[in-house]
């Protein structure tokens, strides 16, 4: 807790002081909050657990072998009484202290030699420690396997990937193939149509072209010709006229110009919206479960059942 949070907390001419987390009461120092001792082994570990980064050897580096180490350096020194060393722990306020605080505000409170709280927990360090590094070849082993279902699920999407790619680019081939086949039949009627129109153009042109030339004649005939030439010519044109005259012509059109494109693509493209699907769980082995007869008495050739329950992390 911060200093100025403390100096609030703390009632007006107060010589006591009462925990805000524990409600535990101890006796304010002289010189007030300001003189509070510090927890010094929770401060040394602190310290030691921000410095280890700075390691080259990670396995070296425990909490133990920190602590130890700051154990045996320099003395630490009271912050309450100048010069005097710490040599003692309080084990109802777990601080260390100087013979004087022994007699002074912990004077009520059980104190052990500070050497003997050390080993104390550096036993219980020891015990955590090979707790947790207990625990190093389950993390590995469940790395390894987290990473390769992580590997198998990149694989899978490449799989699905490749597979969704060469579904569709058969279904534009496919599709393509139609649509070169529409076109070609549109075409090939088309075609077909424009045959009987061409040739009933062709008849039509050429029977005006005999009716035209047919009447200049004639009428150059009647308009320059002398009695002579136009006795000489009138039996010859009047047979050619009456004959265009009773010709039957085709007039009416052989074909119709009825060609419609109806593409029916609403079904179509329902199935394409719903072509294809996904197929995954939240399932894991662990939480998962089989159950029936087949697990007891399964053999080969035989018919067995067994129910898997797949469940979720």
């Amino acid at each position: 807790m911060l200093l100025s949070c403390l100096q609030n907390y703390i009632p007006p001419e107060s010589l006591t002081l009462s925990c805000p987390v524990c409600r535990q009461t101890s006796i304010l120092p002289e010189k007030g909050v300001c003189a509070l001792q510090n927890n010094f082994f929770i401060t040394n570990l602190m310290e030691v657990l921000q410095r280890e980064p700075e390691c080259s050897r990670p396995e070296a580096c425990s909490v133990l072998e920190s602590v130890s180490a700051a154990a045996a350096g320099k003395p630490l020194c009271c912050p309450n009484h100048e010069g005097k060393v710490m040599e003692f722990y309080c084990e109802s306020c777990e601080t260390a202290m100087c013979l004087d605080c022994t007699g002074g505000e912990h004077r009520d409170h059980m104190t052990v030699p500070l050497r003997d709280v050390v080993e104390q927990h550096k036993a219980v360090l020891k015990t955590q420690l090979d707790a947790i590094r207990s625990r190093l070849p389950q993390l590995t082993a469940a790395i390894e396997l987290v990473s390769e279902i992580s590997r198998q699920l990149n694989e899978r999407k490449t799989d699905a990937v490749t597979e969704i790619n060469s579904t569709f680019e058969e279904l534009e081939r496919v599709l393509h193939q139609r649509k070169t086949a529409f076109i070609t039949d549109l075409e090939n009627i088309c075609s077909t149509k424009q045959k009987v129109l061409h040739a009933q153009l062709s008849s039509l042109l050429q029977g005006k072209e005999h009716i035209q030339s047919s009447c200049s004649f004639t009428e150059q005939a009647l308009s320059h010709g002398n009695a002579t030439e136009v006795l000489l010519v009138q039996k010859q044109m009047s047979e050619r006229v009456t004959a265009l005259a009773r010709h039957d012509f085709p007039e009416k059109p052989h074909q119709n110009a009825h060609l419609d494109c109806q593409v029916e693509t609403e079904g179509l493209r329902r199935s394409i919206q719903n072509l294809g699907v996904l197929l995954t769980t939240s399932a894991v082995a662990h939480t998962s479960v089989a159950t029936g007869e087949g697990l007891r008495h399964a053999a080969t050739g035989q018919h067995q059942t067994i129910t898997v329950t797949t469940k979720d992390k």
